[in-house]
């Protein structure tokens, strides 16, 4: 699908859309915790999926991983302010995960590498770092959730 589009087919882009804006919205949304921005934030992220489609290498990255990546690129910026507790909950609960956990999460979501590059860099598999960045997600989930780190 993205080869048709990166050729031009409008048609490809309006199914691709279809079956992704959701999502990018209401991750956009998250991030932001402004629904305005959200939808600017949506056309212009589906703006830079038509315009880098050529670009796109499916060995990188899923095509909802690569768009769900350009998604957080463009909220990050515009996050929300910390709320006290909540960015120091977080904070403490990044500490308490593994060095690889922690590295992972930051490189794939805060430094915009792919899972290849990242892999790479670390010289393992790009499924350990999957693993990593799963395990790491999961991890923080329970520690803000139960105020634990215990599965």
């Amino acid at each position: 699908m993205v080869r048709a589009i990166a050729s031009g087919d409008t048609s490809a882009f309006g199914t691709l859309y279809m079956s992704t804006h959701g999502i990018v919205f209401t991750s956009i949304a998250r991030i932001t915790g402004d629904r305005a921005t959200a939808e600017e934030l949506t056309i212009e992220v589906f703006h830079e999926v038509w315009r880098g489609a050529p670009t796109y290498d499916p060995a990188s990255n899923s095509v909802v991983g690569w768009i769900m990546n350009l998604a957080r690129a463009r909220a990050l910026p515009r996050a929300r302010p910390d709320r006290g507790t909540l960015a120091a909950s977080m904070r403490a609960a990044v500490q308490k995960l593994t060095t690889g956990e922690r590295r992972a999460i930051e490189d794939i979501y805060f430094s915009g590498l792919t899972y290849v590059e990242v892999a790479a860099q670390e010289r393992v598999l790009t499924a350990m770092i999957k693993s990593r960045i799963r395990s790491g997600l999961g991890r923080l989930r329970t520690f803000l959730t139960r105020g634990n780190g215990r599965r």
